[in-house]
């Protein structure tokens, strides 16, 4: 189980979290769902240590862990992913190969998802080339292949066609159950929600 307790996060003197609490057992995918700026973006980056907190309460099956801990175990994947657009997807996944220092495997799993959603790309085009829903592809297959027991989704799959985004839900579902891990989302989407959802939380 991973449970957040007490938590308490503000911008300056506008708070957005105060005692807020919640868990997720493993195997389960929880959508966060809320008003506009109701505070479900902040949650994901504090989960994954964009947002610095260190009085966070985290425990994962009843061991505490710290923010700096946490991010270990945790892949974000945000609603825009950015990029540099004039590498080519072959050097993308190289750099991220060296940056994370990842071994052969890591790029060999990229490129399985990739074909497993579907993505057909010419390895020497310039990012700046492909479409919106070709570049969100390339980056959910890239993140997907650290293996990371938890995922976080910022308004997932919104530029995916139906048939992608029904691909990389059963992707995601069979990821989190393969990995025995957790993956918490923000959605306004309800097909998206009543899709990939197994439980939600209201903020």
């Amino acid at each position: 189980m991973l449970e957040v307790n007490h938590l308490h996060f503000s911008y300056g003197t506008n708070v957005v979290f105060d005692n807020f609490s919640f868990s997720i057992n493993k195997g389960e995918i929880l959508c966060i769902v809320g008003k506009n700026g109701s505070g479900k973006t902040t949650l994901l980056k504090v989960l994954c240590g964009l947002n610095y907190c260190p009085t966070l309460e985290c425990k994962i099956d009843d061991t505490p862990i710290s923010q700096n801990d946490l991010k270990k175990y945790v892949t974000y994947i945000p609603a825009s992913p950015n990029f540099y657009e004039s590498l080519t997807s072959e050097e993308y996944i190289l750099w991220l190969k060296s940056l994370w220092k990842k071994d052969e495997k890591y790029k060999e799993k990229v490129y399985d998802y990739m074909r497993l959603l579907q993505l057909e790309v010419n390895k020497n085009s310039e990012i700046s080339t492909f479409s919106l829903g070709m570049k969100y592809k390339l980056y959910f297959c890239s993140f997907l292949a650290l293996d990371n027991p938890i995922l976080l989704l910022d308004e997932p799959l919104n530029s995916l066609d139906i048939a992608s985004r029904e691909l990389a839900i059963s992707l995601l579902k069979q990821y989190i159950q393969e990995h025995n891990g957790y993956c918490l989302f923000s959605s306004h989407v309800k097909d998206t929600i009543s899709n990939l959802a197994t439980k939600t939380i209201s903020i």
